[in-house]
């Protein structure tokens, strides 16, 4: 039975490569932009995954668009397809015909993923990248990661997504946006610095939100902030501190 997860998300902490000079974002059901980040989807084996996400022209003008589908790894596990603006394709065409994104708006785009009856490896990695037809180098990219639920831990709990951190990096204050399923019993920010040492817990008393942070006590350097849910480590993201 097909499931539509519209956001279960880790976000990774490598940035696939600069999109400063792109002319799309590619935005989660949220408006959360997940361009140049790695997103992990997980459920059971033999689901069949389907994730909405937005293709935002960012420009004054028109664009011609298309979506390209590259399988990086452990595709044998089942089959992927594409939808792009309007219209679905089978498993074997990777590249979309283009298509007319007009200045400002969103083109939905659909990834979706199948596991075979067979399947026991731990993940199958796709990236997708939109182009502009008429300048290749124009584009923004990002990467699904398809799980089987690792064990332990409940599919509802996986239902979440959270924001880069901003500002970043921060000195006195540090805002996240945040939303977690309503079936979660806890949910909880807890802090690290660069040695991996706690330092800092903010517990998270409603389904969504946006933290605001103090990090004026923390020394200047490079923190991780991970997202737990029922006392399980879901998504890590990492900020700086500069005072």
């Amino acid at each position: 039975m097909k499931k539509t997860i519209l956001t279960t998300f880790l976000a990774s902490m490598t940035v696939l490569f600069s999109m400063a000079q792109s002319s799309f974002k590619i935005m989660d059901p949220f408006g959360m932009d997940v361009t140049g980040t790695t997103v992990n989807i997980y459920d059971t084996i033999n689901a069949s995954f389907s994730g909405n996400y937005y293709v935002k022209n960012t420009t004054s003008t028109g664009v011609q668009t298309k979506l390209r589908k590259e399988e990086i790894s452990n595709v044998a596990a089942g089959q992927s397809s594409i939808c792009f603006a309007g219209t679905c394709y089978g498993s074997g065409l990777y590249v979309s015909p283009c298509k007319n994104d007009s200045a400002g708006k969103s083109v939905l785009m659909t990834a979706d993923f199948t596991f075979g009856p067979l399947y026991s490896n731990p993940a199958a990695t796709i990236r997708y990248t939109v182009y502009n037809c008429n300048n290749l180098n124009d584009s923004a990219t990002f990467v699904i990661v398809y799980n089987p639920s690792p064990a332990g831990i409940n599919n509802y709990a996986l239902h979440f997504n959270i924001s880069e951190p901003y500002p970043n990096p921060a000195g006195s204050v540090l805002n996240l946006d945040y939303k977690v399923s309503n079936k979660v019993v806890s949910s909880s920010i807890e802090v690290y610095n660069l040695l991996g040492n706690h330092v800092k817990t903010v517990d998270l008393t409603e389904a969504n939100g946006t933290v605001k942070m103090d990090v004026s006590d923390l020394e200047s350097g490079m923190y991780f902030y991970t997202l737990q849910l029922n006392g399980k480590g879901v998504a890590t993201k990492r900020f700086i501190v500069r005072h």
